[in-house]
């Protein structure tokens, strides 16, 4: 696939849609490919990015808003489930599940109040993990089997916020977040039940965004990002143990938001719009950096992809854009249609396709938008 095959996006909703996706700034869209071969992957890897199912606003019990989600495939139901997380309400952390990923219930087994920034699905021991705030003694880890079921606090080191949170295939889940006054902290479990610590290298102020498992085949490796204000930062780790800083893509000036991995590349990218992309994790290249437009006003906060079609999608400003060459080149689409009644907090793709979560505008609600998977 390349550049040349964009298309031109179409949301199903029963809302009135913009017939302009073009976010200003001289931005455009692209074309729907003809020639077949083209044509056939464009149908099976873009059009999904191009296809959304608004979901239902969901009614929640407060008024908190929602940071982020993932789906797990469940072989004991034969189907998938998302789980989203949030903020805390004094009494309890927003916590919801869906079977669809478009229709939610909330969930009241949480034990915590404190906030929930990551979740993962940790395929290799069936369970599903939360991890965010810090109290008094720790930072917020909880644990369950069924997302409608009882949810578990897990205790850890130290009271420190994490706020990115990873799963590689054999179980080993890496949770790192804020500046400890020594190192960046971080924890690490091989069952999602007891965790230990582990340090990631930083100084005052740097801290963990976004985390990953990846790269090519036999050099599989955890990939983290983040930075401080002004600086992005990067780092790896064969078994989320030991952490190695890396070089990070020239002239970028800003924190790294998030990162993923497309099957060919890892990309991470920045709340400026700042993006760069690695083959191995080790070596990066800068991709974007701009100082004015489109991509500079609607910067990252999130970005995933998925792995065999190689697409790479991005959320910014509450708009979506893509990139079917490795991240060298981006294309925004629609943003969300008129009347839909949320911001979008978080993005993932789960291996059915890819999520948009987001929390209703319009009180206390969650919504989120499917893309159509293509068989």
């Amino acid at each position: 696939m390349t550049t040349a095959y964009e298309g031109t996006p179409t949301w199903q909703s029963t809302v009135t849609v913009p017939a302009d996706g073009d976010p200003g700034n001289g931005a455009t869209l692209g074309a729907e490919p003809q020639e077949s071969a083209d044509r056939t992957a464009w149908l099976r890897y873009v059009l999904p990015v191009l296809n959304w199912t608004i979901g239902e606003d969901s009614s929640l019990s407060s008024l908190e808003p929602m940071y982020a989600v993932a789906g797990g495939y469940r072989a004991t139901l034969g189907h998938w489930v998302w789980v989203a997380c949030g903020a805390g309400n004094g009494s309890q952390a927003q916590l919801a599940w869906s079977n669809d990923g478009t229709r939610w219930t909330q969930d009241t087994s949480n034990p915590n109040s404190n906030s929930l920034f990551a979740v993962a699905y940790d395929a290799f021991n069936g369970l599903w993990i939360c991890a965010g705030q810090a109290d008094l003694s720790d930072a917020y880890v909880v644990t369950a089997i069924n997302p409608d079921g009882t949810w578990i606090e897990r205790s850890n080191a130290k009271a420190f916020d994490v706020y990115a949170l990873a799963v590689n295939p054999s179980g080993v889940s890496v949770a790192a977040g804020e500046h400890d006054g020594t190192d960046i902290y971080a924890i690490r479990s091989t069952n999602g039940t007891s965790w230990s610590e582990v340090s990631i290298p930083g100084s005052a102020g740097d801290e963990v965004r976004g985390l990953c498992w990846g790269g090519p085949s036999g050099s599989e490796l955890f990939v983290a990002v983040g930075g401080s204000a002004s600086a992005p930062l990067i780092w790896t780790s064969p078994d989320g143990t030991t952490w190695t800083s890396r070089t990070p893509g020239t002239g970028l000036g800003s924190k790294h938001q998030s990162v993923a991995w497309n099957g060919r590349v890892f990309c991470a990218v920045s709340g400026q719009g700042e993006s760069a992309t690695s083959p191995d994790g080790i070596t990066w290249t800068t991709r974007e950096n701009p100082t004015s437009g489109p991509a500079f006003d609607y910067g990252y906060t999130k970005v995933a992809a998925d792995p065999t079609g190689h697409v790479i999608v991005g959320l910014g400003g509450n708009w979506v854009r893509y990139s079917v060459d490795d991240g060298v080149t981006w294309t925004f689409i629609q943003r969300y249609p008129d009347g839909v009644s949320s911001t979008w907090v978080d993005l993932a793709y789960d291996g059915a396709g890819y999520i948009l979560l987001g929390s209703s505008n319009l009180g206390n609600g969650i919504q989120a938008a499917r893309s159509l998977a293509i068989a």
